[in-house]
């Protein structure tokens, strides 16, 4: 009867502690999903603050008329690089969206019917606006900032389009050259090629080369 007892309580000991480690295993999972949800709130705040910032660099330096670099989706083009184009129309709702054209016309949607507004997050200021000059982008500028441009005879087109049609005249460039700073020696690429640098160049095309 002794034996009977003393191998009860020990199967009671073994099942307790069976099920002290599952209630431990349980806890230790629970608390490992409370510090995975709060890694994710903490990146999805970290992200919202990065946005907000760029938010507000975009609306302290852009304003109508100003030359911008468009990013284009990287699933429609390989090696993606920046449209450039011209400030038309600021959102009104403060959260950054504009309108711009490009060399070959107003940026829409994909069928044309509608303006493309392009977020904040889709777009950056160059630091040399003069680079307006080299891509043909002076005339709209000039007549958007003085209020004259034609938009009823503006070409409309989609954004991937302006990009493909932008870049195919940039590609006789090749590769570009390797300079910096915005200077271009004589030991240029380009310049020993006799041809403009452009946005594929290490200068991004603001440099002081003679055949712009």
């Amino acid at each position: 009867m002794q034996l009977e007892n003393a191998a009860c309580d020990a199967a009671i000991d073994i099942t307790g502690a069976e099920v002290c480690l599952v209630t431990c295993d349980e806890d230790a999972r629970n608390a490992a999903r409370i510090v995975a949800s709060g890694k994710r709130k903490l990146f999805q705040l970290k992200q919202a603050e990065m946005m907000m910032k760029r938010r507000e660099q975009c609306l302290k330096h852009v304003t109508i008329g100003t030359l911008v670099s468009c990013k284009v989706d990287p699933r429609d083009v390989k090696n993606a690089l920046g449209l450039l184009a011209i400030v038309l129309e600021v959102s009104e709702s403060g959260a950054g969206g504009i309108q711009v054209v490009t060399t070959h016309g107003l940026v829409t949607t994909e069928n044309g019917k509608g303006p493309y507004w392009l977020p904040s997050d889709r777009y950056s200021v160059p630091r040399v606006q003069d680079v307006a000059m080299l891509w043909g982008l002076n005339r709209v500028q000039r007549d958007i900032q003085k209020n004259i441009f034609d938009l009823d005879r503006c070409r409309k087109i989609s954004i991937q389009k302006a990009y493909r049609l932008q870049h195919l005249m940039s590609v006789e460039g090749g590769k570009g050259c390797g300079c910096k700073g915005n200077k271009c020696t004589n030991f240029c690429g380009c310049i020993k090629a006799k041809k403009k640098c452009t946005e594929r160049c290490g200068c991004k095309g603001g440099c002081n080369n003679k055949y712009h």
